[in-house]
């Protein structure tokens, strides 16, 4: 894919094609969300998008399209989920965004208002960073859950000793 020209703008709410970087240096080209643009600075936070809809992260952070009125109408092919507290902001002409060959454009869909509303409710109760630190990318760490897991990744039930019937 070849990367969006200099005057693409994007939006709150957009999802672009964008190769997003992992924590240890690497990126892959995936569908992410804008989260934010600050049209003054020239820049977008995005947020990383996924197909996993089982990731250890907190749910709460996060917009997912798992319905397929949700996911077909943004335009995209499976159910999807956005980590808003996984983002990086970058300028809109970063060289990230890469451009599809079809469309003309790093713009592959755009949320439904409703969404974009759970979007910057999601965004807002996020703990402020600085810009410089959302430049250099958030990558929070997956969810540690304690306690020990069976197979099919549930919690063991416990079983309350004082309520058996007597």
């Amino acid at each position: 894919m070849p990367n969006t020209p200099a005057c693409e703008r994007f939006s709150t709410g957009d999802l672009v094609a964008f190769d997003f970087p992992f924590s240890d240096g690497g990126a892959k080209t995936r569908v992410c969300l804008i989260v934010a643009d600050d049209p003054g600075l020239h820049e977008v936070v995005v947020a990383y998008g996924t197909t996993n809809l089982r990731l250890n992260h907190d749910r709460r952070n996060a917009v997912i399209l798992n319905s397929q009125s949700d996911w077909s109408a943004a335009g995209l092919h499976r159910a999807t989920r956005f980590q808003v507290d996984r983002r990086i902001r970058v300028s809109m002409t970063d060289m990230r965004f890469k451009q599809n060959r079809s469309l003309g454009t790093a713009k592959v869909g755009r949320l439904l208002p409703g969404r974009i509303q759970q979007l910057m409710t999601c965004y807002s109760r996020l703990k402020p960073v600085s810009f410089a630190q959302e430049r250099l990318g958030i990558h929070p760490k997956p969810q540690v859950h304690n306690g020990r897991r069976s197979f099919l990744g549930r919690r063991p039930v416990r079983h309350n000793a004082g309520s058996a019937a007597a």
